[in-house]
C-alpha cells in the first residue's frame, strides 16, 4: 500500500508488454537506483504524482505498475 510522502527507490522494471512505458520512464530519468517520493495520489489511485531530481512526474497506474521498487524507511 502506497501512501503520500513515502520514499521509494527504483530497483528495476518488470518485464511486460509495456516496453513503450519503460522507454518513456527512462527518458524522464527514472533509472534503477533513483530515489523518488510520492507527492499525491488521486482518490481512486490513478494518477500518482512523484517527485525526483527536482521534477514532478504524474504517472498512470499502468505506467507505475511496471516499476519494481522498495520503500526506504527513515529517509531524510
Amino acid at each position: 500500500m502506497l501512501n503520500v510522502n513515502d520514499v521509494l527507490v527504483v530497483i528495476k522494471y518488470k518485464f511486460s508488454g509495456y516496453n513503450y512505458y519503460k522507454q518513456k520512464l527512462l527518458s524522464f530519468g527514472l533509472f534503477p537506483g533513483v530515489i523518488f517520493e510520492i507527492k499525491r495520489i488521486a482518490p481512486l489511485g490513478d494518477p500518482i504524482e512523484i517527485f525526483f531530481d527536482n521534477s514532478n512526474l504524474i504517472l498512470r497506474k499502468a505506467e507505475f505498475s511496471i516499476i519494481d521498487f522498495r520503500k526506504i524507511n527513515n529517509y531524510k
